[in-house]
C-alpha cells in the first residue's frame, strides 16, 4: 500500500520543478522548493512572492530501477526566463518503491529514501 511522503518543513506541491536528471545510480529533481515557517532555513518571502523559495535538489540515490512516462505539458518559461516543469503533485512510497507525478509526467522508481540538499 502506497503512503504519502512528507518532506519536513517543505511544501512540495507548491514548489517548482526546474530540471530532472536521471543519472547512473540516482534521480535528481532540481527545485525551487517552498520552505514553511517551521523549517530552520525559512526566511520571510521576498517582496512580491507568496512563499519562501530556496533552490534545492531532491535526490533519490541507490537507484535500482526507474520508469518515466513523460507528461503532455511543455515546460513554461517563468518571469526570470527559466524553464519550469510544474510541480510534483504526488510523492508516495511503498517500502523502497517511490511514485511521483506532475505536469512533467510520472515516475516510478526503486531507490533509497529521498534526500533534500538546499543550495
Amino acid at each position: 500500500m502506497f503512503n504519502p511522503v512528507s518532506l519536513d518543513g517543505a511544501a512540495l506541491g507548491d514548489s517548482w520543478v526546474l530540471d530532472i536528471d536521471v543519472r547512473p545510480g540516482e534521480v535528481v529533481f532540481e527545485l525551487d522548493l517552498v520552505l514553511l515557517p517551521g523549517h530552520p532555513a525559512y526566511e520571510p518571502p521576498e517582496p512580491g512572492e507568496e512563499y519562501c523559495y530556496r533552490r534545492a535538489s531532491l535526490r533519490f540515490g541507490g537507484l535500482r530501477e526507474v520508469t518515466w512516462r513523460l507528461g503532455d505539458s511543455p515546460p513554461w518559461e517563468d518571469p526570470e526566463d527559466e524553464l519550469d516543469y510544474g510541480n510534483i503533485d504526488t510523492l508516495r512510497t511503498d517500502g523502497e518503491v517511490y511514485e511521483l507525478d506532475g505536469d512533467w509526467g510520472a515516475m516510478r522508481l526503486v531507490a533509497d529514501p529521498p534526500l533534500v540538499d538546499l543550495q
